[in-house]
């Protein structure tokens, strides 16, 4: 997909599915962008949009949404997410607790096993 100029936008684990032999499928490309090119062909940055695509997913320069960003690094920040939520079994790092007037974040406790399920084991080999 980045190599035909396009980024998604809106990868998420919401936007996958499992196909047959594990293959993974992305869905969902009502947010897809063509990447802008240089006179030289090589992409260039995408302009500001503001944010797109799920909050949680989003990589930092999109959701500040004030200037150009590279749309297929967005997409592999988003990549990067659904690892960690496979990995982990979850979104938060910490769980938001008030303390003596104040917020803090207390880390949660992580679900991650010296065994990935089997389905993340084969999709990384």
């Amino acid at each position: 997909m980045h190599d035909l100029g396009v980024a998604h936008s809106d990868l998420s684990l919401e936007n996958m599915l499992v196909a047959a032999k594990n293959v993974g499928k992305i869905i969902d490309f009502g947010l897809c962008i063509d990447m802008p090119r240089n006179p030289d062909g090589k992409f260039a940055p995408i302009g500001p949009r503001g944010p797109v695509g799920k909050l949680f997913y989003m990589a930092p320069e999109v959701y500040i949404g004030t200037k150009p960003y590279w749309g297929h690094l967005a997409d592999v920040w988003s990549c990067g997410v659904m690892l960690f939520i496979m990995l982990t079994g979850g979104m938060r790092l910490c769980t938001w607790v008030a303390s003596n007037g104040a917020d803090v974040c207390v880390p949660r406790q992580s679900r991650f096993s010296s065994t990935p399920p089997a389905l993340l084991t084969s999709a990384l080999l």
